[in-house]
């Protein structure tokens, strides 16, 4: 009989729990309810140090459940949703999609689409000279100085092939009207591309450089 006591008795306390959990759930935190998240941005993982994703990587829409007061303060971005490119090269890959839940209150019941598009290129580096080119020269100009010294004179830039490629010229761009005399400038790096466009994930080592500008009497432009 004390067995059976002690069973019933383990019973009750099982109930009264499961009593106290449900009313801490329905009541405290709200009833269980299912919510759409649309957009949740997916975030790639061990992407190959010599490579860089080109495309544009799709969002996925998440099904998730749990507490009304938790999952109604959630957000899209509150999900984790990844591709891991691991041991990945260059080239266009399907990749499996996984979603993290924010807490352990909230359960995710699907996702869509369980797999993404991935375009990997390959990062390459290509030096190039840089040239210098005089602006905002007027009638009113006294002087036109003389070529530059550029330190250093070259650069390296970083990125996709299919970018690099765009590279017309990489110059400075000296401003006459602000030269009055010899001077030393520190003057940002600009690209021009072939096809007009602005390069996406280039990066030019060094970003800016030295300009040494000296001005001479047979540099002395004469108006008339």
């Amino acid at each position: 009989m004390k067995f059976l006591s002690k069973i019933f008795n383990i019973k009750v306390i099982a109930v009264i729990f499961a009593i106290g959990l449900w009313y801490y759930v329905s009541v405290t935190q709200g009833p269980v309810i299912s919510k759409t998240f649309k957009n949740v941005p997916v975030v790639p993982i061990n992407v190959p140090s010599e490579s860089y994703i080109s495309n544009a990587l799709q969002t996925v829409s998440v099904v998730a459940e749990g507490p009304s007061k938790v999952i109604l303060g959630l957000k899209d971005s509150d999900f984790v949703a990844t591709v891991n490119l691991l041991n990945k090269n260059e080239g266009e890959f399907l990749v499996d999609v996984e979603v993290t839940p924010p807490s352990s209150a909230i359960r995710i019941k699907s996702f869509t689409p369980d797999k993404i598009k991935v375009v990997l290129e390959s990062i390459f580096q290509v030096k190039f000279p840089v040239v210098s080119e005089f602006v905002n020269a007027t009638q009113t100009t006294q002087f036109l100085p003389s070529l530059p010294i550029v330190s250093p004179n070259s650069v390296v830039a970083y990125g996709p092939g299919s970018e690099l490629s765009k590279i017309k010229r990489v110059y400075i761009s000296i401003d006459v009207s602000k030269i009055t005399g010899n001077t030393t400038v520190v003057l940002p790096v600009q690209v021009e591309t072939i096809d007009g466009s602005n390069l996406q994930n280039v990066y030019l080592n060094p970003s800016s450089v030295v300009a040494e500008v000296k001005v001479s009497e047979e540099n002395t432009i004469v108006t008339v």
